[in-house]
């Protein structure tokens, strides 16, 4: 059976240097969200429909399809619960339901972690030089604009999800809380 930890979060909480430290930690492969946003925005633009459509069909046919194998993986989801998907017309909240219920119909055992953190400490991390590798927003500017519109503190309604403040957390505590919460 495979597992699956789902990280999910707003832009800059730390999703990604989390899942790295618990991938390397566990021995688990790691996947994250910009994996196939990259992929795709290679050929389109991020505010097309094709970007959408295609980065949504990836991301459902690549996860359901480890789920149904042994295989152990960390992976991300940047996160906002008011986004709606313009194209699909599929909220955040949505989709992160329906990812999870594909994971378990396929099979997977799976473990949901919200992280979020005060906005102020959103914004000061946006600039980070790790963030700078995978073309993820890094301009402080647009970074307060957007979290002048999105709800990045609500989870997504998901039965037994770990929901970890890294405000004032290191990555190397927010593993632990983790590995501790999941007997991992």
């Amino acid at each position: 059976m495979a597992h699956i930890i789902f990280i999910y979060g707003p832009i800059a909480v730390g999703k990604l240097t989390v899942a790295e430290i618990l991938a390397k930690d566990l021995g688990y492969t790691l996947t994250h969200n910009h994996a196939v946003n990259d992929l795709v925005t290679d050929v389109f633009d991020k505010k097309s429909k094709e970007y959408d459509r295609i980065v949504e069909k990836m991301r459902f046919a690549f996860l359901e399809a480890v789920a149904g194998t042994d295989a152990r993986v960390v992976t991300t989801h940047c996160y906002a619960h008011d986004y709606v998907n313009k194209t699909t017309g599929m909220s955040d909240p949505e989709y992160v339901v329906e990812l999870i219920r594909r994971f378990k119909e396929a099979g997977a055992e799976v473990s949901v972690i919200h992280l979020k953190a005060e906005t102020e400490t959103l914004i000061g991390r946006v600039d980070g030089e790790s963030r700078k590798r995978f073309r993820k927003l890094v301009d402080v500017e647009t970074m307060k604009e957007l979290s002048l519109k999105r709800d990045w503190q609500t989870s997504a309604p998901i039965e037994g999800q770990l929901v970890i403040d890294t405000t004032k957390q290191s990555a190397d505590e927010v593993v632990e809380i983790i590995k501790e919460h999941f007997k991992l």
